[in-house]
């Protein structure tokens, strides 16, 4: 047997999306400036299609080329659409579910015009926007496909204040979304089409939602029936996510395959059993499993699932073979190419290895241990599904959110048949309300207290000390390292021949010299970040893998991610936290690495004989300006969050007048800066 993908006669799938994302990968490393045509694409493509037909190795290699091709190509982003510089309302469609929250409402919005206050001053434009409105006042009642008119500035989407933070900016332009707006008015020009399939699948999911609402009790339990079951994740507390993170069960809460699998159980049954017509059951069931997956928002995750069963049925229908593993690669191949950012999509990957590493252990490693009691051979599944899950994304979760959990295999085990009970609770309770049978109450009930066990489980193992490790330092280089020796190990015990134990070696060697490198270099650092945290102040002193943290506040939940993102990426091993009131009140004074930091809170500007590097003014410190041109002539100063924007304002405009080196928080976001040696 041959382990070169190019003659995986029963895989070509898995060669295409291959080259497909080796051509994407490179227009996401090495992009291009110049514009890319839709009719470029479709050229490749038809190129392609020729290619593909051929049988002859030849053109096999030049269709793999042109698949590659049209990866780049498509992966390339185009030119930012610009709006025009000055407009005081525009006009656009709703492009997707409005969110309804106790502030109003958001959507994304397609702007087609810009309005200025000069009568028929009108600006066209193509692009798409975040929009909030805060629609207290008005009657929200707002749709897909809504054209309405709204007062306000769009602004394109900044990047985070903060090093390390949540990169909206990045994810939102992975979305081809680059502006945002804030609004307290709008106005309806016209109704979007009522029967259009996305407002159909809007009001089936708020009413779905309203029935949770109404039968479900408790804020949590309710947030997690709406995120398995609709996809609404918006309702889930901070403290409830972190808790299936850690007890690593998160992918209970977002809608994947095993949601999908469930509903084509249900819909298959029923329908089966009204019409004999293969025909007739098969197309009605792609017809249920799609809409359910337009309701939940179509994630990536989602479409995957869809996307494999609308194959499988296809096949069925047509009385052709399926591969499982062909599929995957067909169905990862097809959203690709429609929406080459799924790529970058956390859940597109997560999703697409969990499944990869499923088909190919069913390929090389099926199970073939049968047990005389049935339920016996449920937990052996549950448990060898899971090692394989979790082998197959344990180093990409490891590099996007470095901690390992401990505790995932009970979890999982006491979690599945329970969050497969309570999907089949929440479908008996959406068709009990709708025949208004009067049982919905007892219903609700039972899914409430169902719910609220999953909960504690996750709460419980999730918050074990010692169940999860965080903070882990893990590079992409690392990641790749680490995918290749599972890989390599895999066929060692497939094939045990010597060149895949030497080459396993090799790779551990690999891997251990990283990991070694970059702790080494980490020994040398000295870095100062004062963080742009509203109304507190955060410094951090890294000397080595040791670091500091001075605090005027206790940090909220996200500033705190924030920090401990810092220590991850530094590798820190030492952490120091410093709550210095008194020093904050009044005036600090922070040594640093061959420098100093003197932060400024007190009516008296203190006089240091040695150099200050560094002066930070906090809290609208009120003292004379003109001291700081006497004694600190030379300083960089620092104008952090914790004051007015109005004073930061004044403070700076004054100190550029005079030569200083001035850094406004407001404009230029958190200060960083590497330390002399």
């Amino acid at each position: 047997m041959t382990f070169s993908f190019l003659s995986w006669d029963k895989y070509p799938f898995f060669r295409y999306v291959l080259f497909l994302i080796l051509g994407l990968w490179l227009a996401n490393e090495f992009p291009v400036q110049v514009p890319i045509s839709s009719q470029a694409i479709l050229f490749s493509c038809g190129i392609l299609l020729l290619m593909v037909l051929q049988r002859n190795n030849f053109y096999g290699y030049i269709a793999l080329f042109f698949i590659g091709a049209c990866g780049y190509l498509s992966g390339n982003k185009q030119e930012i659409p610009r709006k025009p510089a000055i407009h005081q309302a525009f006009i656009g469609t709703i492009e997707s579910f409005v969110e309804k929250t106790t502030k109003g409402v958001k959507a994304i919005i397609n702007v087609e015009q810009t309005l200025n206050n000069t009568p028929n001053i009108i600006s066209h434009t193509s692009l798409k926007a975040n929009v909030f409105i805060n629609a207290q006042g008005q009657d929200s009642n707002l749709n897909y496909g809504d054209r309405i008119k709204i007062q306000g500035v769009l602004k394109e989407i900044q990047p985070p204040e903060n090093p390390e933070a949540f990169d909206n900016k990045k994810y939102q332009n992975q979305k081809n979304i680059y502006y945002q707006s804030y609004s307290e008015e709008y106005e309806l020009i016209n109704k979007g089409n009522q029967f259009h399939i996305f407002n159909i699948a809007e009001k089936t999911r708020s009413y779905c939602d309203h029935i949770f609402k109404q039968y479900v009790k408790g804020k949590n339990e309710y947030a997690i029936v709406t995120a398995m079951l609709l996809g609404i994740r918006s309702q889930l507390d901070y403290s409830i996510k972190e808790a299936y993170s850690n007890a690593g069960i998160i992918h209970i809460i977002a809608i994947s395959g095993l949601h999908i699998s469930l509903f084509f159980v249900l819909f298959n049954g029923l329908i089966s059993k009204i019409v004999k017509s293969p025909l007739i059951v098969i197309v009605t069931v792609l017809l249920f499993i799609w809409f359910y997956g337009i309701v939940t928002g179509l994630t990536a995750s989602v479409v995957r699932a869809v996307l494999m069963h609308t194959v499988m049925l296809t096949g069925q229908l047509f009385q052709r073979k399926t591969n499982f593993f062909n599929n995957t690669c067909f169905s990862a191949f097809v959203l690709l190419l429609i929406n080459p950012n799924y790529l970058l999509d956390i859940g597109f990957q997560l999703s697409y290895l969990a499944v990869t590493g499923l088909a190919l252990f069913e390929i090389y490693f099926p199970n073939k241990l049968v047990f005389k009691y049935n339920i016996v051979n449920t937990i052996f599944e549950i448990i060898r599904v899971t090692l394989i899950a979790q082998l197959a994304t344990f180093p990409i979760l490891l590099f996007y959110f470095h901690k390992i959990s401990f505790g995932f295999l009970v979890a999982n085990l006491l979690v599945i048949p329970l969050s497969t009970f309570i999907i089949w609770q929440s479908i008996a309770l959406l068709c009990t309300s709708l025949l208004h049978i009067s049982i919905s109450s007892k219903l609700g009930i039972l899914l409430t207290f169902s719910t609220s066990i999953m909960n504690f489980i996750a709460l419980k193992i999730g918050t074990i000390a010692d169940a999860t490790i965080e903070n882990i330092s893990f590079s992409n280089t690392e990641c790749i390292f680490m995918y290749s020796l599972i890989i390599v190990i895999l066929i060692y015990f497939k094939h045990p021949q010597k060149q895949y134990f030497w080459l396993s070696l090799v790779l551990m060697i690999f891997l251990f010299g990283l990991r070694s490198l970059f702790y080494y270099s980490g020994n040398h650092q000295h870095l100062l970040v004062i963080y742009a945290f509203k109304n507190n102040s955060v410094v951090c002193v890294i000397n080595g893998h040791t670091c500091k943290t001075y605090c005027q506040n206790t940090p909220s939940i996200y500033d705190l991610k924030t920090i401990q993102n810092l220590y991850v990426k530094r590798q820190i091993t030492t952490i120091k936290q410093v709550k210095l009131i008194s020093t904050f009140q009044n005036t600090g004074f922070i040594p640093l690495h061959q420098s100093s930091l003197l932060i400024i809170n007190s009516p008296e500007l203190p006089i240091f004989k040695q150099k200050i590097e560094y002066l930070q003014i906090i809290n609208n410190a009120k003292f004379n300006w003109q001291t700081l041109v006497e004694f600190y002539p030379t300083s960089t100063i620092i104008i952090d969050t914790s004051n007015t924007w109005k004073y930061a304002h004044q403070l700076e405009n004054f100190l550029l007048l005079r030569n200083f080196k001035v850094h406004n928080m407001y404009k230029q976001g958190a200060f960083t800066i590497g330390l002399s040696q």
